[in-house]
């Protein structure tokens, strides 16, 4: 992947990540009955963890124009998005309506994959090392 469009992905996943943040912290109960109806929900958790989406939002958006911020940030997104992929396999079935749970775990393996990768590719000496076959 090339500079510009690493450049642009951190940008857009930033951006998603301050929109699900916002969303979480200025329309709490709008996100809990849409994204997070688990046997209900608690408004001053959903705000406490909008917090945590609010700053990687931030500093992906950082990310973009300093490298050596990348590969410390994408780890931390990655490790987070696991972490979230499990919390809800394990409450996959708890979700109403039913289909949300299953595609927010979609969602998030897909998260998961997509800051592994970019994570691997932003890694200290990755950049200097090619493929086989390739001059």
């Amino acid at each position: 992947m090339n500079e510009r469009r690493l450049r642009l992905v951190l940008v857009v996943l930033g951006l998603i990540q301050l929109g699900v943040g916002g969303w979480m912290m200025f329309a709490t109960h709008s996100f809990g009955e849409t994204i997070a109806p688990f046997n209900g929900f608690n408004e001053h958790d959903l705000r406490d963890f909008a917090t945590f989406y609010l700053a990687l939002g931030l500093v992906l958006l950082v990310a973009a124009t300093r490298p050596g911020w990348r590969f410390p940030i994408l780890v931390l997104a990655t490790l987070e998005y696991a972490f979230h992929a499990l919390n809800h396999a394990i409450d996959i079935n708890n979700s109403d309506p039913a289909w949300i749970g299953p595609a927010e775990l979609a969602a998030l393996a897909a998260g998961t994959a997509l800051s592994a990768w970019l994570s691997w590719i932003t890694a200290p000496g990755t950049r200097q090392r090619r493929p086989p076959g390739r001059g």
